[in-house]
């Protein structure tokens, strides 16, 4: 089958965020059995630097470069306009629909489907991972500045606006967590969601299990200019490391991920800090750790940290929406806890017990294992785009 792939940003491997592991892992799939026309948004390094890693994946390649708004007035138009519209990608789009008889549609991402979804004949899912009107949503409700507050609650209403307006005029669409597809149907009832969550190399994040662990050790990793992972780790520094730090002789806490802000920099100011920035492979940080944190009070989607480090075989301490949409049972494969004296406790319990630390990560490897290999997330999404075809009744016309 002919499947035009479109998605919001290149995807390659190795790469650090959520989005492209799972449009990587989406296009090798689909690459199997399909012939691959993919068309993505990319700036000319990223373009020259990773493109040969999914070429063998695609029958065609094409590329545009977005560009942010230059001046006040652009700015503006974006901040009023539902959805900011870019006509080279459109173009491109179009002209491979009509020279390679395209029979598949797929948007991955929410912001490139405003290019499809009035296409007619062609079956189209679109794949925007979360919903965004649910994570402007906890933006508005989580800001405290009066000026923030009114950005986010225009930002939830426009992507109220546009999921209802996009959404509406494809065939399925996938999200990767339960809490995504609930608020997705709740504005959209008649439209078919299914949930997909997200998968992970076992092999490229194996299983260390204490071996290399340093004794008092913890960490948390992320892109740190993302706003839900920053909240995370200043709230986390704030509430819960100085209770662990009065308990724990010799702590270490590891701040591990790209772009780190002026707050979370000046944190390194603490002997026990330490903020790395950029690294080549969180790898041999997570696994010098003896216990992984995920204090997260924003956010949606499943994160794939989680996934990373239950592959690796380092114990997880997890506020409930840091879990959200992942299968764990607290207290078998991961400790969950909200309040900042429970969280404390459970980094303390697991630093002080090798035998609870080893009994976790056993079970944790066990359910990424049994639930969440990449293989068996292809399967499912191949069912569904089965499904999809053998409907026929297309959104926007009826294939002929």
């Amino acid at each position: 089958m002919k499947i035009l792939y479109l998605a919001e940003s290149l995807p390659y491997y190795p790469c650090k965020d959520g989005f492209r592991i799972l449009a990587y892992n989406t296009l090798k799939y689909l690459s199997r059995n399909n012939q691959i026309h993919l068309v993505a948004f990319s700036n000319p390094e990223i373009t020259k630097k990773y493109v040969h890693t999914i070429e063998k994946f695609c029958a065609t390649i094409e590329t545009v470069q977005y560009h942010k708004p230059d001046n006040f007035y652009k700015w503006i138009r974006q901040l009023l306009s539902l959805c900011t519209f870019n006509k080279s990608i459109y173009d491109k789009i179009i002209h491979l629909i009509n020279k390679h008889q395209i029979e598949l549609i797929y948007a991955e991402g929410a912001n490139i489907g405003q290019y499809v979804y009035k296409i007619k004949n062609i079956p189209k899912i679109i794949a925007p991972h979360d919903s965004s009107s649910l994570r402007a949503h906890q933006l508005f409700k989580h800001s405290r500045n009066p000026i923030n507050k009114l950005w986010f609650f225009m930002k939830w209403i426009k992507k109220i606006m546009y999921e209802k307006e996009i959404y509406n005029k494809f065939d399925h669409c996938i999200v990767v967590g339960p809490k995504d597809k609930e608020v997705i149907n709740q504005n959209l009832p008649n439209l078919k969601v299914s949930v997909l969550s997200n998968g992970v190399d076992g092999e490229y994040y194996k299983f260390k299990p204490l071996g290399t662990t340093i004794k008092n050790n913890i960490i948390f990793t992320g892109d740190m200019s993302f706003y839900p992972n920053e909240d995370a780790v200043l709230y986390f520094c704030k509430e819960i490391l100085p209770l662990i730090h009065e308990d724990i002789k010799g702590l270490k806490f590891y701040i591990v991920g790209a772009n780190p802000s002026k707050n979370i920099s000046a944190l390194a100011e603490y002997d026990f800090i330490f903020v790395t920035g950029t690294v080549e492979d969180i790898r041999k940080y997570v696994n010098q750790c003896s216990v992984y944190i995920c204090p997260m009070r924003l956010g949606t989607g499943i994160k794939n940290k989680i996934l990373e480090a239950m592959a690796m075989g380092i114990p997880i301490v997890s506020s409930k929406l840091g879990a959200e949409g992942i299968n764990v049972t607290d207290g078998q494969n991961i400790l969950i806890a909200d309040k900042p004296v429970d969280f404390k406790n459970k980094v303390v319990e697991l630093l002080n017990s090798n035998e609870k630390r080893l009994g976790l990560s056993l079970n944790a490897r066990n359910l990424i294992d049994n639930q969440y290999r990449w293989e068996a997330k292809g399967e499912m999404l191949e069912q569904i785009i089965k499904n999809v075809m053998q409907e026929g009744n297309y959104k926007n016309g009826k294939n002929k």
